[in-house]
């Protein structure tokens, strides 16, 4: 009987253990997060590296922000986020390599994509894939071209030349010249900003178009623009060529205002020098206050700046890394909506519902069904006495009605 008592003490005692042992490698397998891979394509080298460069910077601040708290929960499943970051070099055929790696040996399912030329390159293969692509563009032949797994958050032009226009013609400037780049940004401006300029009163005097993701002798152009003696010269270029061009533009003597589009940044502030910027106006939204912080800049705006300064100090902000930084929180957002972190379909579905109800960093209300952001606030801002500003009364919607002009 006593025997009997002691191997029952014992066999209790060994299944205690187990059951202390299950419950243990069960809560293990529970709190073990699986890993979510996403893919960033972008110019880490060449010309456009300084964009390529802080997208990939931005994207890596939100999945640290993201992993920090946990990662996120997808159908009762914890992730944590991981990128693969490729080169494009700003080009075509390393842009279609690059997917073609990502989808192929890694399996990822959501790639953003800097640049429009190296994005439209994909707009064949994403669907097939069954990836959904985010791109930083402006450009309307991306989100115009029927792809249904696409996504752009940065508005069109459409959006920014009727406010440039207004602007120009209410301070008097009622002829301009223009400064482009060939790329699809300077193109779609100088297709843009006519149409309005011209029906408010402005005459355009005429159009030089430049290469500026390799070159940076933009004296023969600023020549012949100076020589037209417009009221102003609109340089519709990325921020750092379009900095290059304004300070040439002034060491040649031109002493007009000088007009920028959305791609205007700070990188473009340093290479011009503020004084050769006295006057001048620019277009943009919360990428363009990101970058100049002028007084009544809304909060989370400024802690974003301040989080990216301190992870990486001395680093200048473009007008890419902000929408790279948004893509990682929403499309992750969109995931646990979704349910799924495998079906594209799905999640590009569920990203309306996932901007709509999340206060991320932008502040866009849905997306067309072409994939193109829309309802954020957008601001005109001017150097006046060596500091940026808002211009008065300058604040106005980017509507869904504009953001859907042209889409399939």
């Amino acid at each position: 009987m006593k025997r009997n008592y002691i191997r029952f003490i014992i066999l209790g005692l060994f299944m205690s253990i187990f059951f202390i042992l299950m419950q243990a490698s069960q809560t293990m397998a529970v709190q073990k997060p699986k890993t979510l891979t996403l893919g960033l394509l972008g110019p880490f080298s060449g010309g456009a590296a300084f964009y390529g460069e802080d997208g990939k910077r931005s994207a890596i601040l939100a999945m640290e922000e993201i992993n920090a708290r946990g990662g996120i929960t997808v159908a009762g499943e914890r992730y944590l986020i991981d990128i693969i970051y490729l080169d494009t070099k700003y080009r075509a055929s390393a842009s279609v390599a690059g997917f073609q790696r990502l989808v192929e040996l890694h399996n990822v399912h959501f790639i953003h994509s800097v640049g429009a030329s190296p994005s439209f390159a994909l707009l064949p293969l994403n669907e097939k894939a069954k990836v959904l692509l985010d791109v930083t563009t402006a450009s309307g032949r991306v989100t115009n071209a029927g792809n249904r797994l696409l996504l752009s958050a940065p508005c069109q032009g459409n959006a920014y030349d009727p406010a440039l226009a207004k602007e120009a013609i209410k301070r008097g400037l009622k002829t301009m010249a223009i400064i482009a780049d060939k790329t699809d940004l300077g193109k779609l401006h100088v297709q843009g900003i006519p149409k309005y300029y011209e029906k408010l009163g402005g005459k355009i005097l005429g159009v030089e178009l430049v290469e500026t993701i390799e070159a940076a002798d933009f004296y023969p152009q600023a020549t012949k623009a100076k020589g037209l003696k417009p009221n102003c010269i609109f340089i519709p270029a990325q921020g750092e060529p379009s900095g290059q061009i304004a300070k040439q533009i002034r060491e040649i003597g031109y002493k007009g205002i000088l007009v920028f589009t959305e791609a205007f940044g700070e990188s473009g502030m340093k290479i011009a020098g503020t004084s050769n910027l006295e006057g001048s106006f620019f277009v943009g939204g919360a990428v363009k206050l990101i970058s100049w912080v002028p007084k009544g800049t809304p909060e989370k705006y400024i802690k974003y700046r301040e989080r990216y300064l301190k992870r990486w100090p001395g680093k200048n902000i473009s007008g890419e890394g902000p929408y790279a930084y948004y893509w990682v929180y929403y499309v992750t957002k969109a995931m646990e909506i979704a349910g799924t972190t495998t079906d594209a379909y799905a999640v590009r579905k569920a990203c309306n519902e996932a901007v709509s109800e999340s206060d991320f960093l932008l502040d866009i209300k849905g997306w067309t069904s072409g994939g193109r952001a829309y309802g954020e606030e957008i601001y005109l801002l001017e150097v006046k006495d060596g500091e940026v500003n808002f211009c008065p009364e300058s604040t106005f919607i980017y509507t869904k009605k504009l953001a859907q002009e042209g889409e399939k």
